[in-house]
């Protein structure tokens, strides 16, 4: 059982950081919730069983399944996103995109976000939000997205990257 588990973390960690394909990692639907439900539930299901049979006890299962998820989530954002700049330098292609939405966010991060939109091959895709840090932007204006060829939903506005 010991054996078991402890390969089913492995793989479970070895998935997360190197088998998730691209429409999960940058997915825009409910799929995008994958890697959230394996760090902060799989792994930490997994991780507490490990733990049992090694008969440690409870105060120090619960501080070691904290600091896993402390750990794994913040490595797992980095990794992804510096895979995400590699994908993007190694197969990046440069178009236009339109501001099709931009709004005020009132929250501790304060500041304008928006949108756009993009045309490849005939399809159209959306970036995420970003931040126009100094509200230079306005529905409608053209900027340049820098899209990765092999995965479209995976790119930047590069004038809010400056």
């Amino acid at each position: 059982m010991k054996t078991l588990l402890i390969i089913s973390y492995g793989g479970l960690l070895i998935l997360l950081f190197f088998g998730l394909p691209q429409n999960i990692l940058n997915g825009q639907s409910v799929i995008k919730w994958t890697p959230f439900i394996l760090i902060f539930f799989v792994q930490t299901l997994l991780l507490y069983k490990i733990l049992t049979v090694f008969d440690i006890s409870y105060n120090k299962k619960k501080i070691l399944v904290a600091l896993s998820v402390l750990i794994i989530g913040p490595l797992f954002g980095f990794y992804s996103g510096k895979k995400n700049e590699m994908n993007l330098k190694k197969y990046g292609v440069e178009t236009k995109g339109v501001v099709y939405k931009k709004w005020y966010k009132d929250t501790q991060t304060s500041g304008w976000l928006l949108r756009c939109n993009f045309q490849v091959d005939g399809k159209t895709y959306s970036t995420f939000s970003e931040t126009d840090q100094h509200n230079k932007y306005k529905v409608g204006d053209t900027l340049i997205i820098l899209y990765n060829s092999k995965f479209p939903q995976e790119c930047i506005i590069e004038e809010l990257e400056k």
